[in-house]
């Protein structure tokens, strides 16, 4: 065990410059790559010498993690790289990291790699529809996102996985505060609320100041929020693999949903949407708007995510010409439609085992 925690800790350290590309294409890559690239991310920070955190520790803890991501056709290990990896592209591409402290930027990447740990595959409204046991703990509250936050938080407690051993105890509560701050900021529930407030701070005439923690936490959850919607300011090639398994997760749920006489929302219910209108409507009622105001506080260089919005919407709209929502004969008898498919794209498929409603 010993020599192959040296041999792990001793494996070269990849260059983080593909990781600056907002076209990072993480489903080319194999596990074992994506993790060394998201330990270059803590290399690039100075994450192990400001924190005093043992390479190995870092090792353990990213692989420990993966192994908390459930393999879900959206929710997976894969997202929270996508997650972490655009973090890294808005704070050194794009140069928000000016606005913050090098404290925010490890709380920040942290919180990224554990954005969604554990996460069911099935949201919120669903965890308080089914009475799940999280929704019991959590009190119908931001149900996933405090369950994530609290798995982040007993992974740290493990001491092979403890990054945050050696702080001080002002630097531990620090982190933490900003760990639980952005991964709450993930609630979608929070998503307009979140927006207006940072469209105001934007126009109030006061500059957002790294000196002001208030405004650090403000810019942290943008980020984070911004990272963790981004699939639709990728360029196309990549936007439409996240976008259609977006729609994957989300009729998968609402097919449990509607088997078990649950209430279907139009947004996860394969009758009445399709592959295409999911993130159509994603990003003519939520994202657009959002985005807008996260260009406008990177400046010049912001346009480009505009432009990869407006062309996804474009290309989508186009295809969701060719798809149409599926009958009930057709969910019944196992055949589910693939993105662009509208019956003439089809994919046979056995009907899902019976699965328990509870965590």
């Amino acid at each position: 065990a010993a020599a192959a925690a040296a041999d792990a800790t001793a494996r070269a350290v990849p260059s983080v410059e593909p990781l600056l590309a907002l076209d990072f294409n993480v489903f080319s890559h194999t596990r074992e790559q994506l993790l060394d690239y998201m330990y270059a991310m803590f290399v690039h920070i100075d994450a192990l010498r400001r924190y005093r955190i043992a390479p190995e520790t870092l090792r353990a803890f990213l692989r420990a993690a993966a192994s908390h991501y459930v393999d879900n056709p959206y929710h997976n290990f894969e997202h929270a790289f996508d997650v972490t990896q655009t973090v890294f592209v808005l704070l050194f591409r794009y140069d928000l990291a000016r606005h913050l402290q090098p404290i925010d930027h490890f709380a920040m990447l942290v919180a990224a790699v554990c954005h969604d740990l554990g996460h069911p595959g099935k949201n919120n409204a669903f965890q308080v529809a089914a009475r799940t046991n999280v929704a019991r703990i959590y009190n119908d509250v931001s149900v996933l996102e405090n369950f994530h936050a609290s798995t982040t938080f007993q992974l740290l407690d493990v001491p092979a996985t403890n990054l945050l051993a050696n702080l001080s105890a002002d630097e531990y509560r620090m982190v933490r505060k900003l760990i639980i701050e952005a991964i709450l900021a993930t609630d979608m529930a929070k998503h307009f609320e979140i927006t207006v407030n940072f469209q105001n701070r934007l126009h109030n005439g006061k500059p957002l100041s790294p000196d002001s923690l208030d405004d650090r936490i403000d810019i942290i959850r943008v980020i984070l929020k911004a990272a963790d919607i981004s699939n639709v300011i990728k360029p196309i090639d990549v936007a439409v693999m996240w976008t259609d398994r977006v729609a994957n997760e989300f009729f998968a749920q609402g097919d449990f949903e509607r088997r078990h006489h649950m209430t279907v929302a139009p947004h996860l219910d394969r009758t009445k949407g399709t592959h295409s209108k999911v993130s159509t409507g994603f990003i003519a009622f939520v994202a657009r708007s959002f985005f807008v105001s996260v260009a406008e506080f990177i400046g010049d260089a912001g346009a480009e995510l505009i432009e990869n919005i407006d062309a996804l919407n474009a290309h989508l709209s186009e295809r969701a010409k060719l798809e149409r929502p599926q009958t009930l004969e057709e969910i019944a008898a196992g055949t589910v439609f693939t993105a662009g498919g509208g019956g003439a794209e089809l994919q046979r498929v056995p009907p899902p085992a019976a699965a328990t409603t509870d965590d």
